[in-house]
């Protein structure tokens, strides 16, 4: 997936997934994809907030610095609280 800046095309950010997966529609404000997998579609919810929170929950605390370098650059300094 990549997301180019509207006010400069040529940055953008590239995320790569697992498995291949097909976005077919996308809300107005580009938040909210609808997304098929293997034949069944679904949301997939691109806020922060969401993602932070699942990520805590499952992880149980805050990103080593190794975990961080596999990671795009711009996260904050702490995660969880």
């Amino acid at each position: 997936m990549r997301f180019q800046r509207a006010d400069d095309p040529s940055h953008f950010d590239s995320y790569d997934f697992a498995e291949d997966q097909h976005f077919v529609a996308s809300s107005r404000d580009g938040r909210t994809l609808v997304r098929v997998v293997d034949g069944r579609g679904d949301l997939f919810r691109l806020d922060p907030g969401l993602w932070r929170r699942h990520l805590c929950d499952v992880v149980g605390r805050d990103l080593t610095e190794d975990e961080r370098r596999g990671l795009p650059d711009g996260l904050p300094d702490r995660i969880c609280p």
